[in-house]
Protein backbone atom coordinates (compact mmCIF):
# COMPACT_ATOMS: atom_id res chain seq x y z
CA UNK A 1 0.00 0.00 0.00
CA UNK A 2 2.61 2.29 0.81
CA UNK A 3 4.75 1.98 -2.39
CA UNK A 4 1.21 2.03 -4.28
CA UNK A 5 0.67 5.53 -2.71
CA UNK A 6 4.53 6.56 -3.07
CA UNK A 7 3.79 6.07 -6.81
CA UNK A 8 0.52 7.68 -6.98
CA UNK A 9 2.15 10.41 -5.58
CA UNK A 10 5.31 10.39 -8.32
CA UNK A 11 2.21 10.61 -10.87
CA UNK A 12 0.50 13.40 -9.89
CA UNK A 13 3.58 15.11 -9.70
CA UNK A 14 4.77 14.51 -12.73
CA UNK A 15 1.27 15.16 -13.98
CA UNK A 16 1.81 18.79 -12.27
CA UNK A 17 4.96 19.06 -13.69
CA UNK A 18 3.68 18.31 -17.08
CA UNK A 19 1.23 20.99 -16.69
CA UNK A 20 3.47 23.52 -15.98
CA UNK A 21 5.67 22.44 -18.31
CA UNK A 22 3.03 23.22 -21.06
CA UNK A 23 1.92 26.24 -19.43
CA UNK A 24 5.41 27.62 -19.51
CA UNK A 25 8.16 25.57 -21.56
CA UNK A 26 5.96 24.43 -24.58
CA UNK A 27 6.36 25.15 -27.89
CA UNK A 28 4.02 27.70 -30.50
CA UNK A 29 2.69 24.56 -32.25
CA UNK A 30 2.40 23.11 -29.06
CA UNK A 31 0.35 25.64 -27.46
CA UNK A 32 -1.89 26.39 -30.48
CA UNK A 33 -3.04 23.53 -32.21
CA UNK A 34 -3.52 25.47 -35.39
CA UNK A 35 -0.35 26.71 -36.05
CA UNK A 36 0.73 22.41 -37.00
CA UNK A 37 1.38 21.87 -40.06
CA UNK A 38 0.29 25.76 -41.22
CA UNK A 39 2.27 26.91 -44.24
CA UNK A 40 3.47 29.89 -42.32
CA UNK A 41 4.15 27.81 -38.94
CA UNK A 42 8.14 29.25 -38.79
CA UNK A 43 6.75 32.57 -38.71
CA UNK A 44 3.55 32.16 -36.48
CA UNK A 45 5.88 30.29 -33.45
CA UNK A 46 9.41 32.86 -33.97
CA UNK A 47 6.06 35.78 -33.48
CA UNK A 48 4.56 34.40 -30.23
CA UNK A 49 8.07 32.87 -28.96
CA UNK A 50 8.80 36.99 -29.57
CA UNK A 51 5.46 37.99 -27.91
CA UNK A 52 4.44 39.50 -31.02
CA UNK A 53 1.35 36.98 -31.40
CA UNK A 54 -0.78 35.88 -27.58
CA UNK A 55 -3.29 34.41 -29.83
CA UNK A 56 -7.39 34.18 -28.74
CA UNK A 57 -8.85 31.27 -26.35
CA UNK A 58 -5.66 28.93 -27.31
CA UNK A 59 -6.26 29.97 -30.97
CA UNK A 60 -3.26 31.60 -33.38
CA UNK A 61 -6.45 31.99 -35.71
CA UNK A 62 -3.69 32.21 -38.71
CA UNK A 63 -6.13 32.22 -41.45
CA UNK A 64 -8.30 34.95 -40.15
CA UNK A 65 -8.25 38.47 -41.19
CA UNK A 66 -6.15 40.99 -39.57
CA UNK A 67 -7.98 44.29 -38.16
CA UNK A 68 -5.86 47.68 -38.01
CA UNK A 69 -5.68 47.45 -34.04
CA UNK A 70 -4.47 43.98 -34.13
CA UNK A 71 -2.12 44.94 -36.83
CA UNK A 72 -1.25 48.10 -34.90
CA UNK A 73 -0.92 46.13 -31.52
CA UNK A 74 1.63 43.48 -33.22
CA UNK A 75 4.19 46.63 -34.51
CA UNK A 76 3.77 48.20 -31.41
CA UNK A 77 4.96 45.04 -29.85
CA UNK A 78 7.55 44.49 -32.37
CA UNK A 79 9.04 48.06 -32.33
CA UNK A 80 8.74 48.38 -28.67
CA UNK A 81 6.30 51.58 -28.40
CA UNK A 82 5.72 53.26 -25.41
CA UNK A 83 4.68 56.35 -26.08
CA UNK A 84 1.58 57.53 -26.90
CA UNK A 85 0.17 60.26 -29.26
CA UNK A 86 -3.58 62.38 -27.67
CA UNK A 87 -6.55 60.78 -30.09
CA UNK A 88 -8.87 63.73 -29.10
CA UNK A 89 -8.40 64.45 -33.61
CA UNK A 90 -10.10 61.32 -34.18
CA UNK A 91 -14.28 60.05 -33.41
CA UNK A 92 -13.91 56.55 -33.67
CA UNK A 93 -11.50 55.75 -30.89
CA UNK A 94 -13.45 55.03 -27.48
CA UNK A 95 -11.25 55.66 -24.37
CA UNK A 96 -12.81 52.35 -22.97
CA UNK A 97 -11.55 50.25 -26.04
CA UNK A 98 -9.13 47.58 -25.54
CA UNK A 99 -7.04 48.67 -28.55
CA UNK A 100 -7.50 52.69 -27.66
CA UNK A 101 -3.60 52.46 -26.01
CA UNK A 102 -1.99 51.05 -29.35
CA UNK A 103 -3.80 53.18 -31.29
CA UNK A 104 -2.47 55.99 -29.65
CA UNK A 105 0.92 54.72 -29.72
CA UNK A 106 0.55 53.78 -33.71
CA UNK A 107 -0.21 57.26 -34.04
CA UNK A 108 2.90 58.66 -32.01
CA UNK A 109 4.69 56.44 -34.89
CA UNK A 110 3.33 57.45 -37.24
CA UNK A 111 2.85 54.11 -38.22
CA UNK A 112 -1.12 55.07 -38.85
CA UNK A 113 -2.09 58.64 -39.92
CA UNK A 114 -6.22 57.80 -40.32
CA UNK A 115 -8.52 59.57 -42.93
CA UNK A 116 -11.00 62.44 -42.18
CA UNK A 117 -10.64 62.24 -38.39
CA UNK A 118 -10.90 58.35 -38.12
CA UNK A 119 -8.75 55.29 -37.70
CA UNK A 120 -11.09 52.40 -38.52
CA UNK A 121 -9.96 50.31 -35.39
CA UNK A 122 -12.40 47.81 -36.00
CA UNK A 123 -12.18 47.50 -39.73
CA UNK A 124 -9.98 44.86 -41.45
CA UNK A 125 -6.41 46.38 -43.27
CA UNK A 126 -6.07 45.56 -46.62
CA UNK A 127 -2.17 44.13 -47.77
CA UNK A 128 -1.69 47.11 -49.46
CA UNK A 129 -2.53 49.17 -46.31
CA UNK A 130 -0.67 46.59 -43.97
CA UNK A 131 2.49 46.94 -46.24
CA UNK A 132 2.55 50.96 -46.47
CA UNK A 133 2.16 50.97 -42.24
CA UNK A 134 5.20 48.45 -42.55
CA UNK A 135 7.17 50.41 -44.69
CA UNK A 136 7.11 53.71 -42.59
CA UNK A 137 8.11 52.21 -40.01
CA UNK A 138 11.14 50.57 -40.95
CA UNK A 139 11.68 53.99 -43.15
CA UNK A 140 11.10 51.82 -46.36
CA UNK A 141 10.80 54.57 -49.08
CA UNK A 142 11.76 55.91 -52.69
CA UNK A 143 11.76 52.64 -54.81
CA UNK A 144 11.35 52.75 -58.34
CA UNK A 145 7.64 51.57 -58.97
CA UNK A 146 8.93 49.19 -61.83
CA UNK A 147 9.27 47.44 -58.86
CA UNK A 148 5.92 45.90 -59.31
CA UNK A 149 5.78 45.32 -63.06
CA UNK A 150 6.85 41.33 -62.36
CA UNK A 151 3.32 41.33 -60.58
CA UNK A 152 -0.06 40.83 -63.18
CA UNK A 153 -2.22 42.72 -60.98
CA UNK A 154 0.11 45.46 -60.22
CA UNK A 155 -2.21 48.14 -61.38
CA UNK A 156 -4.50 47.56 -58.73
CA UNK A 157 -2.23 48.77 -56.19
CA UNK A 158 -3.29 52.54 -55.45
CA UNK A 159 -1.57 55.41 -56.26
CA UNK A 160 -0.93 56.36 -52.31
CA UNK A 161 0.58 53.43 -51.81
CA UNK A 162 2.80 52.29 -54.76
CA UNK A 163 6.08 53.38 -52.94
CA UNK A 164 5.60 51.98 -49.53
CA UNK A 165 4.38 48.87 -51.94
CA UNK A 166 7.14 48.94 -53.83
CA UNK A 167 9.94 49.28 -51.27
CA UNK A 168 9.21 45.97 -49.38
CA UNK A 169 8.81 44.60 -52.90
CA UNK A 170 12.32 46.01 -53.71
CA UNK A 171 13.85 45.00 -50.14
CA UNK A 172 12.62 40.99 -50.62
CA UNK A 173 10.04 41.45 -47.72
CA UNK A 174 6.83 41.36 -49.97
CA UNK A 175 6.92 38.34 -52.81
CA UNK A 176 3.19 38.03 -53.94
CA UNK A 177 1.63 34.40 -54.67
CA UNK A 178 1.52 32.91 -58.14
CA UNK A 179 2.88 36.20 -59.67
CA UNK A 180 0.06 38.44 -57.76
CA UNK A 181 -0.10 40.68 -54.92
CA UNK A 182 -3.61 41.00 -54.18
CA UNK A 183 -3.44 44.47 -53.08
CA UNK A 184 -6.88 45.17 -52.40
CA UNK A 185 -7.85 41.79 -50.16
CA UNK A 186 -7.59 41.68 -46.46
CA UNK A 187 -4.83 40.50 -45.19
CA UNK A 188 -4.61 37.39 -43.02
CA UNK A 189 -2.90 36.94 -39.71
CA UNK A 190 -0.13 34.36 -41.24
CA UNK A 191 0.42 36.43 -43.91
CA UNK A 192 0.73 39.74 -42.03
CA UNK A 193 2.90 37.39 -39.47
CA UNK A 194 5.20 35.74 -42.31
CA UNK A 195 5.70 39.19 -43.73
CA UNK A 196 7.12 41.18 -40.15
CA UNK A 197 9.54 37.25 -40.67
CA UNK A 198 10.80 38.47 -43.01
CA UNK A 199 11.51 41.91 -41.81
CA UNK A 200 13.15 41.11 -38.56
CA UNK A 201 14.08 37.63 -36.81
CA UNK A 202 15.86 38.80 -33.68
CA UNK A 203 14.97 41.42 -30.94
CA UNK A 204 16.31 42.68 -28.02
CA UNK A 205 14.44 43.29 -25.14
CA UNK A 206 16.68 43.26 -22.11
CA UNK A 207 19.76 46.43 -21.08
CA UNK A 208 22.57 44.48 -21.25
CA UNK A 209 26.05 43.82 -23.11
CA UNK A 210 25.25 41.52 -26.03
CA UNK A 211 28.43 39.69 -27.82
CA UNK A 212 27.30 37.29 -30.05
CA UNK A 213 26.48 37.43 -33.63
CA UNK A 214 22.43 37.86 -35.14
CA UNK A 215 21.60 35.68 -38.47
CA UNK A 216 19.23 38.18 -39.64
CA UNK A 217 17.52 41.87 -38.83
CA UNK A 218 17.66 42.66 -35.32
CA UNK A 219 15.32 45.01 -32.93
CA UNK A 220 16.41 47.11 -30.04
CA UNK A 221 13.25 47.41 -28.31
CA UNK A 222 15.34 49.04 -25.02
CA UNK A 223 17.56 51.49 -24.13
CA UNK A 224 20.83 50.56 -22.46
CA UNK A 225 22.45 48.28 -25.04
CA UNK A 226 25.41 47.22 -25.75
CA UNK A 227 26.62 45.23 -28.99
CA UNK A 228 30.08 44.97 -28.47
CA UNK A 229 32.42 43.14 -31.01
CA UNK A 230 29.20 41.48 -32.90
CA UNK A 231 28.23 41.12 -36.52
CA UNK A 232 24.74 41.70 -37.23
CA UNK A 233 23.74 39.77 -40.64
CA UNK A 234 21.22 41.56 -41.85
CA UNK A 235 19.64 45.06 -40.78
CA UNK A 236 19.51 46.85 -37.49
CA UNK A 237 16.51 48.71 -35.88
CA UNK A 238 16.95 51.21 -32.84
CA UNK A 239 13.15 50.53 -32.08
CA UNK A 240 10.66 53.05 -30.70
CA UNK A 241 11.41 51.62 -27.02
CA UNK A 242 14.80 52.58 -26.61
CA UNK A 243 13.09 56.39 -25.89
CA UNK A 244 15.26 59.15 -24.91
CA UNK A 245 17.90 56.05 -23.76
CA UNK A 246 21.00 54.95 -25.16
CA UNK A 247 22.27 52.43 -27.23
CA UNK A 248 25.89 51.66 -27.98
CA UNK A 249 27.59 49.81 -31.17
CA UNK A 250 31.12 49.14 -30.04
CA UNK A 251 33.40 47.20 -32.85
CA UNK A 252 29.85 46.26 -34.51
CA UNK A 253 29.34 45.31 -38.44
CA UNK A 254 26.21 45.48 -39.69
CA UNK A 255 25.53 43.99 -43.51
CA UNK A 256 22.27 45.91 -43.52
CA UNK A 257 20.94 49.14 -42.97
CA UNK A 258 20.76 50.33 -39.84
CA UNK A 259 17.24 52.54 -39.05
CA UNK A 260 17.41 54.61 -35.51
CA UNK A 261 13.62 55.32 -34.48
CA UNK A 262 14.52 55.40 -31.02
CA UNK A 263 17.06 57.24 -28.77
CA UNK A 264 17.73 60.74 -27.41
CA UNK A 265 20.01 63.56 -27.94
CA UNK A 266 22.86 61.74 -26.01
CA UNK A 267 21.86 58.04 -27.39
CA UNK A 268 23.57 56.10 -30.41
CA UNK A 269 27.13 55.88 -29.88
CA UNK A 270 29.43 53.76 -32.33
CA UNK A 271 32.67 53.17 -31.29
CA UNK A 272 36.10 51.64 -32.53
CA UNK A 273 36.16 49.67 -35.71
CA UNK A 274 32.73 49.30 -36.93
CA UNK A 275 31.37 48.84 -40.00
CA UNK A 276 27.85 50.70 -40.25
CA UNK A 277 26.96 50.98 -44.19
CA UNK A 278 24.36 53.52 -44.06
CA UNK A 279 21.61 54.84 -40.96
CA UNK A 280 18.73 56.14 -41.38
CA UNK A 281 17.21 58.26 -38.59
CA UNK A 282 13.34 57.85 -38.84
CA UNK A 283 13.13 59.76 -35.10
CA UNK A 284 9.51 60.60 -34.32
CA UNK A 285 9.87 63.19 -31.47
CA UNK A 286 12.70 65.59 -30.32
CA UNK A 287 16.31 65.52 -30.75
CA UNK A 288 18.30 62.71 -31.46
CA UNK A 289 22.65 62.34 -31.33
CA UNK A 290 24.36 59.97 -33.65
CA UNK A 291 27.99 59.83 -32.24
CA UNK A 292 31.20 58.47 -33.86
CA UNK A 293 34.56 58.13 -31.94
CA UNK A 294 37.31 56.34 -31.65
CA UNK A 295 38.22 55.49 -35.11
CA UNK A 296 34.47 54.91 -36.40
CA UNK A 297 32.85 56.14 -39.32
CA UNK A 298 29.31 56.65 -40.75
CA UNK A 299 29.47 56.22 -44.56
CA UNK A 300 25.94 57.53 -45.26
CA UNK A 301 23.21 59.13 -42.72
CA UNK A 302 19.69 60.03 -44.11
CA UNK A 303 18.09 62.26 -42.35
CA UNK A 304 13.65 61.55 -42.97
CA UNK A 305 11.96 61.81 -39.16
CA UNK A 306 10.18 64.84 -38.00
CA UNK A 307 12.90 65.00 -34.92
CA UNK A 308 16.12 67.38 -34.81
CA UNK A 309 19.65 65.75 -35.44
CA UNK A 310 23.14 66.28 -33.48
CA UNK A 311 25.68 64.60 -35.75
CA UNK A 312 29.43 64.03 -34.16
CA UNK A 313 32.26 62.35 -35.65
CA UNK A 314 33.45 61.75 -38.83
CA UNK A 315 30.56 61.33 -41.50
CA UNK A 316 31.44 60.38 -45.58
CA UNK A 317 27.67 61.68 -46.78
CA UNK A 318 24.42 63.02 -44.98
CA UNK A 319 21.26 63.24 -46.69
CA UNK A 320 18.83 65.66 -45.46
CA UNK A 321 15.45 64.50 -46.57
CA UNK A 322 12.93 66.15 -44.16
CA UNK A 323 10.91 69.61 -43.56
CA UNK A 324 11.69 71.82 -41.11
CA UNK A 325 14.29 70.28 -38.92
CA UNK A 326 17.92 71.38 -37.69
CA UNK A 327 20.76 69.14 -37.74
CA UNK A 328 23.63 70.22 -35.92
CA UNK A 329 27.14 69.03 -36.31
CA UNK A 330 28.96 69.02 -33.67
CA UNK A 331 32.83 68.09 -33.36
CA UNK A 332 31.64 66.25 -36.84
CA UNK A 333 33.46 66.05 -40.01
CA UNK A 334 31.47 65.75 -43.03
CA UNK A 335 32.17 65.12 -46.64
CA UNK A 336 29.35 66.31 -48.26
CA UNK A 337 25.38 66.87 -47.20
CA UNK A 338 22.76 67.26 -49.54
CA UNK A 339 19.31 68.98 -48.34
CA UNK A 340 16.30 68.44 -49.87
CA UNK A 341 13.59 68.91 -47.11
CA UNK A 342 12.28 72.62 -47.14
CA UNK A 343 12.89 75.13 -44.43
CA UNK A 344 15.62 72.96 -42.58
CA UNK A 345 18.92 74.35 -41.10
CA UNK A 346 22.26 72.78 -41.39
CA UNK A 347 24.35 74.43 -38.18
CA UNK A 348 27.89 73.89 -38.46
CA UNK A 349 29.56 74.60 -34.96
CA UNK A 350 33.20 75.97 -34.91
CA UNK A 351 34.60 72.51 -34.14
CA UNK A 352 33.29 71.29 -37.48
CA UNK A 353 33.70 71.08 -40.63
CA UNK A 354 31.65 69.92 -44.37
CA UNK A 355 32.98 69.63 -47.70
CA UNK A 356 30.22 71.15 -50.22
CA UNK A 357 26.64 70.98 -49.03
CA UNK A 358 24.65 71.13 -52.30
CA UNK A 359 20.59 72.05 -51.47
CA UNK A 360 17.25 71.68 -53.63
CA UNK A 361 15.28 72.28 -50.37
CA UNK A 362 14.02 76.14 -50.24
CA UNK A 363 14.33 77.94 -46.98
CA UNK A 364 17.48 76.10 -46.05
CA UNK A 365 19.55 77.96 -43.52
CA UNK A 366 23.37 77.08 -43.17
CA UNK A 367 24.84 78.93 -40.44
CA UNK A 368 27.44 78.52 -37.22
CA UNK A 369 31.07 79.61 -36.64
CA UNK A 370 32.41 75.92 -38.57
CA UNK A 371 33.89 75.17 -41.86
CA UNK A 372 31.59 75.06 -45.08
CA UNK A 373 33.48 74.90 -48.24
CA UNK A 374 31.05 75.35 -50.92
CA UNK A 375 27.57 75.49 -51.25
CA UNK A 376 25.30 75.02 -54.01
CA UNK A 377 22.12 76.28 -53.80
CA UNK A 378 19.41 74.93 -56.71
CA UNK A 379 16.41 76.56 -55.01
CA UNK A 380 15.16 79.61 -53.81
CA UNK A 381 15.67 81.64 -50.64
CA UNK A 382 18.69 80.19 -49.13
CA UNK A 383 20.51 81.23 -46.79
CA UNK A 384 24.55 81.10 -46.04
CA UNK A 385 26.28 82.44 -42.90
CA UNK A 386 29.20 80.64 -42.65
CA UNK A 387 32.27 82.50 -43.13
CA UNK A 388 34.30 82.19 -46.08
CA UNK A 389 32.05 79.94 -47.64
CA UNK A 390 31.25 79.96 -51.16
CA UNK A 391 27.85 80.52 -52.44
CA UNK A 392 26.37 79.30 -56.23
CA UNK A 393 22.77 80.40 -56.65
CA UNK A 394 22.04 77.47 -59.42
CA UNK A 395 20.34 78.49 -62.50
CA UNK A 396 16.65 80.53 -62.25
CA UNK A 397 17.40 80.95 -58.57
CA UNK A 398 15.95 84.06 -56.39
CA UNK A 399 17.00 84.92 -52.64
CA UNK A 400 20.22 82.93 -52.47
CA UNK A 401 22.20 85.07 -50.05
CA UNK A 402 25.71 84.74 -49.30
CA UNK A 403 25.99 86.81 -45.77
CA UNK A 404 24.67 89.93 -46.40
CA UNK A 405 25.66 89.77 -50.06
CA UNK A 406 22.49 88.65 -52.43
CA UNK A 407 23.84 86.20 -54.96
CA UNK A 408 22.50 86.28 -58.78
CA UNK A 409 21.61 82.99 -60.56
CA UNK A 410 24.49 81.06 -62.20
CA UNK A 411 27.05 82.79 -60.53
CA UNK A 412 29.14 82.68 -57.33
CA UNK A 413 29.84 84.77 -53.95
CA UNK A 414 31.88 84.49 -50.76
CA UNK A 415 30.88 84.96 -47.41
CA UNK A 416 32.68 87.77 -45.36
CA UNK A 417 33.06 88.40 -42.10
CA UNK A 418 31.35 91.56 -40.90
CA UNK A 419 33.00 93.82 -39.10
CA UNK A 420 32.92 97.74 -38.28
CA UNK A 421 36.40 99.68 -38.97
CA UNK A 422 36.62 103.49 -37.28
CA UNK A 423 36.80 106.72 -39.64
CA UNK A 424 40.04 106.73 -41.67
CA UNK A 425 42.27 104.32 -39.83
CA UNK A 426 40.92 101.44 -40.65
CA UNK A 427 40.82 100.05 -37.28
CA UNK A 428 38.36 97.45 -35.92
CA UNK A 429 36.32 99.52 -33.33
CA UNK A 430 35.85 97.30 -30.30
CA UNK A 431 32.30 97.59 -29.42
CA UNK A 432 30.18 95.92 -26.52
CA UNK A 433 28.34 92.60 -27.70
CA UNK A 434 24.43 93.67 -27.63
CA UNK A 435 22.47 92.44 -24.44
CA UNK A 436 20.54 89.18 -26.09
CA UNK A 437 16.71 88.57 -24.86
CA UNK A 438 15.43 85.54 -23.81
CA UNK A 439 11.60 84.28 -23.78
CA UNK A 440 9.31 81.80 -23.12
CA UNK A 441 7.46 81.10 -26.47
CA UNK A 442 5.35 78.19 -24.77
CA UNK A 443 5.26 75.11 -21.77
CA UNK A 444 4.10 71.77 -22.71
CA UNK A 445 3.31 69.08 -20.71
CA UNK A 446 2.64 65.69 -23.09
CA UNK A 447 2.32 68.07 -25.46
CA UNK A 448 -0.48 69.84 -23.88
CA UNK A 449 0.41 73.90 -23.92
CA UNK A 450 0.07 75.60 -20.15
CA UNK A 451 -0.94 78.51 -19.64
CA UNK A 452 0.73 80.65 -16.69
CA UNK A 453 0.21 82.89 -14.24
CA UNK A 454 1.75 85.90 -12.03
CA UNK A 455 5.17 87.52 -12.17
CA UNK A 456 7.41 86.07 -12.99
CA UNK A 457 5.27 83.63 -15.23
CA UNK A 458 4.02 80.31 -12.75
CA UNK A 459 2.95 77.01 -14.62
CA UNK A 460 1.66 74.29 -12.85
CA UNK A 461 2.76 71.46 -14.23
CA UNK A 462 0.15 68.89 -12.93
CA UNK A 463 1.34 65.62 -10.35
CA UNK A 464 2.48 63.35 -13.28
CA UNK A 465 4.99 65.69 -15.11
CA UNK A 466 9.01 65.11 -15.42
CA UNK A 467 12.00 65.96 -17.02
CA UNK A 468 10.94 64.06 -20.12
CA UNK A 469 7.14 65.09 -20.87
CA UNK A 470 7.53 68.92 -19.42
CA UNK A 471 8.84 70.95 -22.11
CA UNK A 472 9.73 75.02 -23.00
CA UNK A 473 10.44 76.68 -25.80
CA UNK A 474 13.03 79.84 -25.09
CA UNK A 475 13.60 82.25 -27.83
CA UNK A 476 16.75 84.03 -27.66
CA UNK A 477 17.33 87.16 -29.80
CA UNK A 478 19.58 89.76 -30.40
CA UNK A 479 22.85 87.76 -30.23
CA UNK A 480 26.18 88.92 -31.01
CA UNK A 481 29.14 87.10 -32.61
CA UNK A 482 31.05 86.26 -29.35
CA UNK A 483 30.64 83.30 -27.14
CA UNK A 484 28.90 83.21 -23.67
CA UNK A 485 28.27 81.63 -20.69
CA UNK A 486 25.22 80.06 -19.49
CA UNK A 487 23.88 79.81 -15.83
CA UNK A 488 20.82 77.92 -14.32
CA UNK A 489 19.86 77.89 -10.60
CA UNK A 490 16.77 76.94 -9.07
CA UNK A 491 15.13 78.14 -5.96
CA UNK A 492 12.45 76.13 -3.62
CA UNK A 493 10.79 79.19 -2.42
CA UNK A 494 13.22 79.29 0.92
CA UNK A 495 16.40 78.57 -0.35
CA UNK A 496 18.77 77.70 -3.98
CA UNK A 497 18.77 74.07 -4.28
CA UNK A 498 20.42 74.11 -7.44
CA UNK A 499 23.40 76.15 -9.85
CA UNK A 500 25.21 74.98 -12.83
CA UNK A 501 27.07 77.15 -15.38
CA UNK A 502 29.27 76.44 -18.46
CA UNK A 503 31.31 78.79 -20.75
CA UNK A 504 32.18 78.73 -23.92
CA UNK A 505 29.01 78.41 -25.97
CA UNK A 506 29.38 79.90 -29.26
CA UNK A 507 26.60 81.99 -31.20
CA UNK A 508 26.08 79.83 -33.35
CA UNK A 509 25.11 77.11 -30.22
CA UNK A 510 23.02 79.91 -29.12
CA UNK A 511 21.07 80.39 -31.90
CA UNK A 512 20.60 77.05 -32.59
CA UNK A 513 18.96 76.62 -28.99
CA UNK A 514 16.81 79.35 -29.89
CA UNK A 515 16.17 77.16 -33.73
CA UNK A 516 15.46 73.59 -31.57
CA UNK A 517 11.68 74.84 -30.26
CA UNK A 518 9.69 72.71 -27.61
CA UNK A 519 12.21 70.74 -25.92
CA UNK A 520 11.86 69.04 -22.42
CA UNK A 521 13.92 69.76 -19.38
CA UNK A 522 15.65 67.38 -19.48
CA UNK A 523 16.79 67.71 -22.77
CA UNK A 524 17.53 71.28 -22.40
CA UNK A 525 19.74 70.39 -19.53
CA UNK A 526 21.37 68.14 -21.42
CA UNK A 527 22.20 70.35 -24.60
CA UNK A 528 23.26 72.53 -22.18
CA UNK A 529 25.80 70.24 -20.58
CA UNK A 530 26.81 69.38 -24.39
CA UNK A 531 27.46 73.24 -25.37
CA UNK A 532 29.74 74.45 -23.54
CA UNK A 533 33.37 74.34 -23.13
CA UNK A 534 33.31 73.95 -18.81
CA UNK A 535 30.53 73.41 -16.47
CA UNK A 536 30.48 73.67 -12.91
CA UNK A 537 27.90 74.22 -10.01
CA UNK A 538 26.09 72.51 -6.98
CA UNK A 539 23.08 70.73 -6.29
CA UNK A 540 20.82 69.02 -3.63
CA UNK A 541 20.04 65.77 -2.65
CA UNK A 542 17.30 65.49 0.05
CA UNK A 543 18.57 68.83 1.17
CA UNK A 544 22.29 67.82 1.27
CA UNK A 545 24.91 69.53 -1.15
CA UNK A 546 26.62 67.89 -3.90
CA UNK A 547 29.29 69.15 -5.74
CA UNK A 548 30.58 68.48 -8.88
CA UNK A 549 33.16 69.82 -11.87
CA UNK A 550 32.89 68.19 -15.22
CA UNK A 551 33.67 69.28 -18.86
CA UNK A 552 30.76 69.39 -20.81
CA UNK A 553 28.91 66.88 -19.61
CA UNK A 554 26.17 65.86 -17.02
CA UNK A 555 25.46 69.04 -14.46
CA UNK A 556 23.04 70.59 -15.76
CA UNK A 557 20.81 67.63 -15.97
CA UNK A 558 21.94 66.81 -12.56
CA UNK A 559 20.44 69.98 -11.68
CA UNK A 560 17.05 69.03 -13.47
CA UNK A 561 17.03 65.93 -11.61
CA UNK A 562 17.46 66.84 -8.37
CA UNK A 563 14.49 69.65 -8.49
CA UNK A 564 12.22 66.73 -9.96
CA UNK A 565 13.17 64.02 -7.26
CA UNK A 566 11.98 66.77 -4.79
CA UNK A 567 9.62 69.27 -6.22
CA UNK A 568 6.64 69.04 -4.34
CA UNK A 569 3.64 71.48 -3.71
CA UNK A 570 6.02 74.31 -3.21
CA UNK A 571 7.21 76.63 -6.30
CA UNK A 572 10.21 76.08 -7.58
CA UNK A 573 11.54 79.26 -9.60
CA UNK A 574 13.75 78.62 -12.41
CA UNK A 575 16.21 81.59 -13.44
CA UNK A 576 18.13 81.06 -16.89
CA UNK A 577 20.89 83.53 -16.89
CA UNK A 578 22.93 84.38 -20.59
CA UNK A 579 25.84 86.72 -20.52
CA UNK A 580 27.90 87.42 -23.36
CA UNK A 581 31.64 87.97 -22.96
CA UNK A 582 32.21 91.60 -23.04
CA UNK A 583 29.01 92.24 -22.34
CA UNK A 584 25.23 92.28 -20.12
CA UNK A 585 23.52 89.43 -19.44
CA UNK A 586 19.67 88.39 -19.78
CA UNK A 587 18.14 86.96 -17.33
CA UNK A 588 14.40 84.57 -17.90
CA UNK A 589 12.81 83.74 -14.44
CA UNK A 590 9.64 81.51 -14.52
CA UNK A 591 8.04 79.36 -11.85
CA UNK A 592 6.92 75.65 -11.51
CA UNK A 593 4.77 74.17 -9.22
CA UNK A 594 3.78 70.59 -9.62
CA UNK A 595 -0.68 70.72 -8.75
CA UNK A 596 -1.87 67.71 -6.14
CA UNK A 597 1.54 66.80 -5.13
Amino acid sequence: MKGRKVLAIVLAMVMVLGSFSMAFGQTAAEAFPDVEGHWAKTALVNAVDNGLLKGDNGYILPDNNLTRAQMAAVVNRAFGATQKASLAGFTDVPSDAWYYDDMAKAVQMKTFMGSDGKLTPDANITREQAFVVLARGIARTGAPTSALDKFSDAALVSDWAKDGVASLVAAGYVNGSNGMLHPQMNITRAEFTQIMDNILKNYIKSPDTYTTDFMGNLAINVPEVTLKGTTVNGGLLIGDGVGTGSVTLDGVTVTGRMVVRGGGDHSIKILGDSNIGSITIAHVGDTVRVFAANGAEIPVIYVMGDADVIIEGNVGTIHVLSDNITVTATNATIGTAIVSGEESKIIVDDKSSIGSITVTGEGTVISGEGEVKTVLANANDVIVNTVDTKVTAGPGTTGVMAGSTAVKAGTTETVVQEIVFGGGGGVIVPTTPKTPVMSIASVKVNGTEITPSGTPDLYIIGADADKNNAAVDVTITNTDNVTYTAEMSINNGTKDVAYASTSGITKANVDSLSDYGSVTLGNLATILDALGGSATGWYTVDGVKQTETVDGTGLFEDVIDAMFAEMAANTYTVTLKLTPAGGTADTLIFQLKRADV
